[in-house]
């Protein structure tokens, strides 16, 4: 499978269109120069298909390559995190108790 990674800035998302009609997104806020990455979806038809880890993947390149940081608080990307921590220098780490 071949999605191209959009970052849809009107809808706050980056995202996949699955050739159907759907999409499988990302969606984020921006505070202070940095992407806080919210929620993860991919619709139900198009589940086990691996398509949440590519549009992870493809969402965290994009940051990299565009020197930018994400803070995370998706439970889904915080999982992929901890099998991939080839990503943490693009994941903002808040001082303790913040």
């Amino acid at each position: 499978m071949n999605y191209t990674l959009e970052n849809n800035i009107s809808e706050n998302r980056f995202e996949f269109n699955l050739g159907d009609g759907s999409f499988a997104f990302i969606t984020y806020k921006m505070s202070a120069g940095s992407y806080l990455l919210l929620h993860t979806e991919v619709p139900e038809a198009h589940g086990g298909k691996g398509i949440a880890v590519e549009l992870a993947e493809q969402t965290f390149g994009f940051l990299r390559d565009e020197n930018q940081k994400a803070k995370i608080y998706c439970a889904f990307l915080l999982k992929y995190l901890g099998k991939h921590p080839e990503w943490n220098n693009i994941v903002y780490h808040s001082p303790e108790g913040e």
